[in-house]
């Protein structure tokens, strides 16, 4: 047993010794490659990439815009020895002012309102939008007229956002009214003379907007009268310069953006004035009479900005050589500039658009926000060896500084962004190849694991006999407490009787012998000396 526990003893440290050996051996190979590589490495020192870093000159810059947003909005140019990005915010006013009359240009025109008949008189003179009327009911009748005038605006108004509108329409009236003992005149409700009526006679003014086409109108200003008729002389009513009701200004807009949204230009839309008069019938010799009903101003204003879409970009760019050579290494770089913006950059419309720099087209992680830029210059400097990845080797070196817009807002003025002193710094090393060594370690490795696995083999199992190894195998699994055929042994009893069969052969054998001799004496027997 002792001799069994030495054995393992020695086996383990043979095999911690050739591992330490091997592991040793591995070890001075891959450190001799190391060393090898090393010295035949090359160290170049930091070059500058660019030319033209101060934009002295028109040279060796260009300016490219993306294939988003909308690029009409920016623009690029170099000038007082700087680069420079403009955001191209703008603000105007639309104005439709005055009387409408048959001298404006282009010109207001007139129409039946669809599925009405035109009053008696219709006219658009200097004074504004005129209709007169009588009618002597026998049922009751719904004329009504429109003056259209289209208009188009000097942009693409896709391209801008309407910030404010107002609209003020100024209208008079009169008619002949309902006496206290007569059965004639317009009739109001709420008049004491006989009431027989449903709801009496009324005129409506109104201001539509549409698209040229005139489809789905929306009504903008309206006024429908409920005292035009009511009479204190039994002569006339009046209503003397009055303002339409306005819906308010984001139904204006509303109205505006839905015209120049079905317009295929995005620049045309339709203002339409209409008066409609309803006369009830409720007499036989009823007349009612309206004197004139006009619509004698009409102001429409609204402000415009421009549009700076989302993902717009404008962007400053320069080619350079490429890194070349065989095994060339990039290992850092570095990018710093210069900039300012003209003024503080609107944070509450755009809080997300940056200045971004971008190496062969693909994006530092970095960016500066453009809320933090200033009106001095500012230094900015971008390094490290994640900046140097964006690097291909054996491809022309691109640098891109570039202007995002990442909000949709309205911009009233320009905005100029300005760079300056552009450098890129790159740093990189040429190696030259050393020895492969790594299929020699892998065999030298390979071999050692199989001299100690053979070694083991023999040791633990082939160096003893069938027998044996027999014996050692049943023992091993005795101990474990597995089941096992046995081994057949005579017992001493059985050992005893062959043995002493075996002996008695043996006996008998050398009788047997002992007789064979004297026969062969007794036929041959020996002479004496001095015998014939």
């Amino acid at each position: 047993m002792r001799k069994t526990k030495n054995t393992k003893y020695l086996l383990v440290s043979i095999v911690f010794l050739i591992f330490l050996t091997q592991t040793n051996i591995s070890n001075h190979i891959l450190n001799s490659l190391e060393n090898n590589d090393q010295k035949e490495i090359h160290l170049s020192a930091q070059t500058q990439w660019l030319e033209n870093n101060d934009f002295s000159t028109q040279q060796n810059w260009f300016y490219t815009k993306g294939d988003q947003g909308d690029n009409s909005s920016v623009d690029a140019n170099i000038s007082s020895g700087m680069g420079n990005f403009h955001v191209l915010g703008e603000r105007s006013v639309f104005q439709l002012y005055g009387v409408p009359n048959s001298t404006d240009s282009p010109n207001w025109y007139e129409y039946a309102k669809p599925d009405y008949y035109l009053p008696d008189t219709t006219s658009i003179d200097s004074f504004g939008c005129y209709v007169s009327h009588s009618w002597n009911e026998r049922s009751n009748q719904f004329p009504g007229v429109h003056w259209r005038k289209n208009i188009s605006m000097p942009v693409d108004m896709s391209k801008y956002e309407i910030t404010s509108a107002d609209l003020d329409v100024v209208f008079n009236a009169s008619v002949v009214g309902q006496g206290d003992d007569s059965a004639g005149g317009v009739d109001v409700l709420g008049e004491s003379a006989l009431n027989q009526f449903g709801i009496g006679d009324f005129v409506t003014f109104y201001v539509l907007i549409s698209d040229i086409d005139f489809i789905n109108p929306y009504i903008v200003a309206f006024n429908r009268t409920v005292d035009l008729g009511v009479d204190s002389d039994g002569l006339t009513s009046i209503i003397n310069n009055s303002l339409l009701y306005i819906y308010g200004e984001s139904v204006l807009i509303t109205a505006l953006n839905s015209a120049f949204e079905k317009d295929p230009s995005h620049s045309n839309f339709t203002i339409t004035l209409g008066i409609d008069i309803y006369c009830e019938d409720n007499w036989g010799n009823d007349r009612d009479t309206f004197n004139y009903l006009r619509i004698k101003e009409c102001n429409l204003t609204f402000s415009y900005e421009r549009k700076i879409e989302k993902f717009t970009t404008v962007a400053w760019n320069q080619i350079g050589d490429a890194v070349s050579g065989e095994n060339v290494q990039i290992t850092n770089a570095i990018c710093y500039f210069n900039y300012s913006i003209s003024e503080a950059w609107p944070y509450d419309l755009s809080p997300f658009s940056e200045i971004r720099i971008l190496i062969n087209d693909n994006p530092y992680r970095e960016t500066i926000q453009l809320s933090s830029l200033t009106t001095s210059l500012q230094h900015i400097r971008f390094e490290g060896v994640d900046f140097a990845s964006l690097f291909r080797e054996g491809v022309n070196i691109s640098i891109s500084i570039q202007t995002y817009i990442a909000n949709t807002f309205g911009l009233n003025r320009t905005i100029t962004i300005s760079i300056d002193d552009i450098y890129l710094y790159i740093s990189y090393i040429y190696v030259k190849p050393g020895t492969d060594l790594s299929l020699l370690v892998i065999g030298l490795t390979v071999g050692i694991i199989s001299i100690v696995i053979a070694f083991s083999l023999y040791q633990f199992h082939f160096k003893y006999p069938p027998l044996v190894r027999k014996i050692r195998k049943l023992k091993k699994r005795v101990s474990k407490g597995k089941a096992k055929k046995p081994i057949l042994v005579n017992n001493r009893e059985d050992i005893i009787k062959n043995s002493l069969y075996e002996r008695k052969n043996i006996l008998i054998f050398e009788t047997i012998q002992q007789e064979q001799i004297e026969k062969k004496i007794e036929k041959n027997p020996i002479k004496k000396e001095g015998e014939i």
